[in-house]
């Protein structure tokens, strides 16, 4: 690389982190946002303000008395975080049968989801015991029913967690970092959504979407789904038509790589037969699948704006973790780095003028 073009370069960079650093309050006294890490977002606070963790009961761990012939525990204020796998074990603690017993929620917005029904006995053990997923849409104040019908009086030990975020059992853990798009949704039958997220070009993308919520044995499971992509071009990419949805313990998993990068609108619709189920969905970013090479770009051209970007990258990522006293001193040595490479660019110019004039004459 040249002198001519190392100049211009440099000049490029100092003037793009006076930008940068004007921009964050270098030269309007806002260094506050830089100098703290441990500042907490607008955000994050509204967030709190919007939904506040005010409910009156922790989640269950208890055992309860249903008396004959049919009784029901209610919690009408539990407190459920936004998209979050919720997991509710029940156990038959005496030694009797159970008839019918019913677990029946509400969200916040009254939406009834039928997630158990089905009867208990002690003996064999394995109808002692059940454990129930129900993964979130919002965060608020959930109500929860636990309605049974027995010839006798019967103790059930009702216990009640909070699991990971939803989807994130069924991910691989190394894929995690690399969810780009993360999305639950409650549906009824024929509900449309629609949702759009920037992907970059030549880029292989996993789509994963599975039912988080359960639905009673004594209703239908079967949901079906429409789900389509369509590229900043307006060009659709069908990934599913009518097709089944996994149960409650799988995903759906598919990939989808990129042709070009920018804004691309994700087509979603349900069936069910139910009233209501919660979905979840993800983009998770797999891998690059193309060097990018443009056909009409020649390799010096690639090469100089692949240095730019380099320097530029490194720089940025060193001034962000620098402290501004060490960034504003960066900039002023890069600035007279650049002046001194200007001058002895400016003096051999004229050095090679005065030569051929010499030799000229």
């Amino acid at each position: 690389m040249g002198i001519k073009k190392r100049y211009y370069i440099t000049c490029f960079i100092v003037i793009y982190f006076l930008v940068y650093l004007s921009y964050y309050g270098i030269f309007t006294g806002k260094t506050e946002l830089l100098a703290n890490d441990n500042y907490i977002s607008e955000e994050y606070i509204n967030h709190e303000r919007i939904n506040p963790k005010n409910s009156d009961l922790e989640l269950p761990d208890k055992v309860y008395t249903f008396l004959a012939p049919n009784d029901n525990w209610t919690f009408e204020r539990l407190y459920l975080e936004k998209e979050y796998m919720y997991y509710i074990y029940i156990e038959l603690v005496t030694p009797h049968n159970v008839s019918v017993m019913r677990i029946t929620i509400w969200d916040p917005d009254g939406k009834q989801f039928n997630i158990f029904e089905s009867n208990m006995f002690y003996n064999p053990k394995y109808g002692r015991y059940f454990e129930i997923p129900f993964g979130t849409e919002m965060a608020g104040q959930y109500r929860i029913e636990f309605y049974s019908e027995s010839d006798v009086n019967f103790n059930l030990y009702i216990f009640m967690e909070q699991g990971p975020i939803c989807l994130y059992d069924k991910i691989d853990s190394k894929n995690q970092d690399n969810i780009i798009f993360h999305e639950v949704t409650t549906f009824d039958n024929n509900k449309y959504k629609e949702h759009d997220i920037d992907l970059k070009t030549d880029v292989s993308y996993k789509l994963v979407i599975g039912r988080v919520s359960a639905i009673s044995i004594k209703e239908s499971n079967v949901v079906r789904l429409d789900y389509t992509i369509e590229d900043p071009d307006g060009i659709e990419f069908i990934i599913y038509t009518n097709g089944l949805l996994a149960d409650i313990s799988g995903i759906n998993s598919s990939r989808f790589g990129t042709a070009t990068g920018g804004d691309y609108e994700i087509k979603l619709r349900i069936y069910c037969s139910v009233a209501y189920v919660n979905i979840a969905y993800a983009v998770i970013e797999d891998y690059q699948i193309s060097s990018i090479i443009e056909v009409n770009e020649t390799e010096s051209q690639k090469s100089d704006k692949n240095d730019v970007v380099d320097l530029i990258e490194e720089l940025s990522n060193n001034a962000a973790s620098l402290p501004i006293e060490w960034t504003v001193a960066t900039i002023i040595f890069v600035g007279t780095i650049s002046g001194a490479m200007y001058i002895t660019l400016t003096n051999q110019r004229k050095k090679n003028l005065a030569r051929l004039d010499f030799k000229t004459k």
